[in-house]
């Protein structure tokens, strides 16, 4: 598929993240994941890649680019890798995207010499096609330098292996690591490409806590923060950061000044939830929507849609629990208490539809979706206001009575 776009055009970005392909089950049988290979495809609602092409096609879907923040496989399993990695690619295919950038997982690494007990990576260096990239001297210098920057006209991408020291110490193979040299790399590389309105950063561990729902956050990048920090310096634009590993959908922004990137934890597309996620969130994958024009007058404004799988049923627009709704926004960073009043004035005595706030205030469409709860809450107990919705969001607001 070739378009015809330009710099200006709004960017579309499927995300993909842990797979979790596998073999066979360990563990007295227990699946790691829900994508197990052998298994036929020829019923989408029980097969999460069928089911994902399947929605493809029939929602016409597309993106420009396809992002994996990695695991592939299961506990470095080759043929679990091997599998997943041609399956992004008909992912690819099917979106129309243009390139397709993957980064490594704790799972794809051997460091357990399970398969191989001298080179972790001997697996994913032999893939076919290459990985992560097409082009050698890209990987050569994603493997040495443990980091590739990008550039295009319509954004800049650093593609970061956190998962890079994994074949170091055995203490290393509990968290991710960008060490201080790659930073300093990192840094001069960013200085020599200019400061381009679309800034995207992808790597597997989460660069800040995240230690939401008894989840252990022993895991956490090492020097995330410093990461965090030259992104936020403001010298090299607004960024993006997208990661997996959690398994937990979240969307925040980072610690920092008024330019802190917006960080993204993607869902996993196929893996079997803990038991404290499974209350709470769902197998998703995610389409986000950025507008360059409306970045350089407004900032890093965008939105994400999301769907979630279940057996069965296959792919379905997310809902109540699922970790981001089907709708969510970020970007807008202003004050909550403020808002919530702007949009008290707007409402008469009658209920009012959602799409008539947004209409009137577009910034409520670009709010995170813990703030718009927040918001919620505001329009109630300061404004007698109450928002009813649906599928967890809104659709009316108006006065309780």
């Amino acid at each position: 598929m070739t378009i015809d776009v330009t710099a200006a055009s709004p960017l579309t970005i499927a995300v993909a993240s842990d797979l979790h392909a596998f073999a066979e089950e360990a563990d007295a049988g227990v699946r790691p994941s829900h994508l197990k290979i052998g298994c036929p495809e020829t019923l989408p609602g029980q097969h999460p890649i069928a089911g994902l092409l399947d929605l493809i096609q029939s929602n016409a879907l597309h993106a420009d680019l396809l992002l994996c923040p990695g695991d592939l496989g299961d506990k470095a399993t080759p043929e679990g890798i091997a599998y997943a990695w041609k399956a992004m690619h008909r992912i690819k295919q099917a979106l129309g995207a243009a390139s397709l950038a993957t980064t490594t997982g704790n799972h794809d690494v051997d460091s357990r010499q399970k398969y191989n007990r001298y080179d972790p990576e001997s697996v994913l260096k032999n893939l076919d096609p290459p990985y992560p990239f097409p082009d050698e001297v890209l990987n050569d210098r994603y493997w040495a330098r443990k980091y590739v920057v990008l550039s295009t006209a319509r954004y800049r991408l650093v593609v970061l292996n956190s998962s890079g020291y994994h074949v170091g110490p055995n203490d290393e193979v509990m968290h991710g690591r960008i060490g201080v040299d790659t930073l300093e790399h990192l840094r001069q590389d960013l200085q020599a490409t200019g400061r381009p309105t679309v800034n995207l950063l992808l790597c597997h561990h989460h660069p800040q806590q995240h230690s939401e729902l008894r989840l252990a956050d022993y895991d956490v990048m090492k020097e995330g923060q410093q990461l965090l920090d030259l992104l936020g310096s403001g010298l090299f634009g607004r960024w993006l950061v997208v990661h997996g590993h959690k398994h937990h959908p979240k969307l925040t922004y980072a610690s920092g000044g008024a330019l802190s990137p917006v960080v993204f934890s993607a869902g996993s597309l196929c893996a079997s939830l803990y038991l404290e996620l499974q209350t709470a969130c769902r197998n998703q994958f995610y389409l986000i929507r950025l507008e360059p024009t409306s970045i350089e007058e407004q900032g890093l404004f965008g939105t994400i849609t999301a769907w979630d799988w279940a057996t069965g049923k296959g792919w379905a627009p997310s809902g109540d629990r699922s970790g981001l709704p089907h709708h969510s926004g970020f970007g807008y960073r202003g004050d909550l208490y403020a808002l919530a009043r702007r949009v008290a004035v707007l409402v008469d005595d009658k209920a009012m539809s959602w799409d008539t706030i947004t209409g009137a205030l577009p910034e409520v469409n670009s709010i995170l979706p813990q703030d718009l709860r927040v918001l919620q809450e505001l329009l109630k107990a300061e404004f007698n206001l109450k928002v009813l919705t649906e599928l967890g969001l809104p659709q009316q607001i108006g006065v309780i009575i």
